[in-house]
């Protein structure tokens, strides 16, 4: 267990993404009580060196490889605003590009995936090329409800009777009767996630439609929203939210519970785990590594974030 960064909550703290995991990487935005100046914080991994810069953004949407995707969140009343995007490379902490371009949201919903197929990355009417900060406009608002992006493929409510079917350009490829749009969590690779009311988290092949796995979350709570190493998320179901209920990569699940415990799934051996955690720690961000979470006093504002060793911190145990 290792503090990496303690401080004022940020304004949005609790709806808009302001710390995130890389592979080797923790990002932080944060306002500087000292200076009262808001900083970009990156924390690199392997030998916990520390650069900072003074920065405009307060929210970052994701990242791929060593670049992250920033932006300022606004308060536009009925809606949300995004002001201000820039794409920083990680390593050198210089911006690839930057874009002086607003788009409308609907309230606390902030796309956060980003398009590694494509590129790219849509919001409200406009798409934006990450390799060249080029903006293309949208006819239609993005992300649609009742249509989710699955890369080559995608989902689509069946409107003959209850479902999804997935289709790869106009040929339906698999249908999921079982399964409603609600229940869909986000994707990883060919893998399709759904939280089932019984608190049961499902994997779904997305070319097949076969059930890969079948996890119980006990005590799940409803409390924040699945996070992680995902491709693509539901954004079209689920409210913005800081904390995270579920975080999810190739090998492990994790989730917090309405006790003082989070729980672990390690998918290839079914080892399962258990970590105590704190009044008011939340789970925030994961990678296959590492697990980052936060503290927070509610009655000061402050918090800290602290990261985790996922083999260290989850040790065997039997669910009762």
């Amino acid at each position: 267990m290792e503090v990496i960064w303690s401080g004022k909550l940020p304004a949005y703290w609790s709806i808009a993404n302001w710390a995130l995991l890389t592979e080797k990487h923790i990002v932080v935005l944060f306002r500087d009580m000292a200076s009262n100046k808001r900083k970009l914080r990156v924390v690199y991994i392997n030998d916990r060196t520390v650069q900072e810069r003074i920065t405009k953004y307060n929210a970052l949407i994701g990242s791929l490889g060593p670049d992250v995707l920033l932006t300022k969140v606004e308060d536009a009343r009925a809606h949300d605003q995004l002001s201000f995007f820039g794409w920083l490379n990680l390593d050198n902490l210089k911006m690839k590009w930057e874009l002086l371009q607003s788009a409308l949201i609907e309230k606390f919903s902030i796309p956060y995936t980003l398009d590694r197929l494509t590129m790219s990355y849509s919001c409200g009417l406009m798409k934006i090329n990450l390799i060249t900060g080029d903006v293309i406009p949208l006819t239609k608002p993005s992300p649609l409800s009742g249509i989710w992006n699955l890369g080559e493929m995608e989902m689509q409510h069946d409107s003959n009777r209850k479902g999804l079917f997935i289709k790869c350009g106009d040929q339906v490829v698999v249908q999921l009767n079982d399964f409603l749009g609600s229940q869909y969590q986000g994707a990883l690779g060919d893998w399709l996630f759904f939280l089932l009311p019984s608190n049961d988290l499902v994997c779904i092949e997305k070319k097949t439609g076969n059930c890969l796995w079948k996890v119980y979350l006990n005590s799940l709570t409803r409390d924040g929203r699945p996070k992680g190493k995902i491709d693509y998320y539901n954004e079209t179901c689920y409210r913005n939210s800081f904390i995270a209920n579920i975080l999810i990569n190739r090998d492990t699940i994790v989730w917090a519970t309405d006790r003082n415990e989070f729980y672990s799934f390690h998918i290839p051996t079914g080892k399962k785990g258990r970590l105590e955690k704190q009044q008011n720690q939340f789970l925030v961000d994961i990678n296959n590594k590492f697990l980052l979470t936060l503290t927070i006093d509610e009655e000061l504002e402050v918090g800290n974030l602290t990261l985790f060793d996922l083999e260290e911190f989850f040790d065997e145990y039997q669910y009762k």
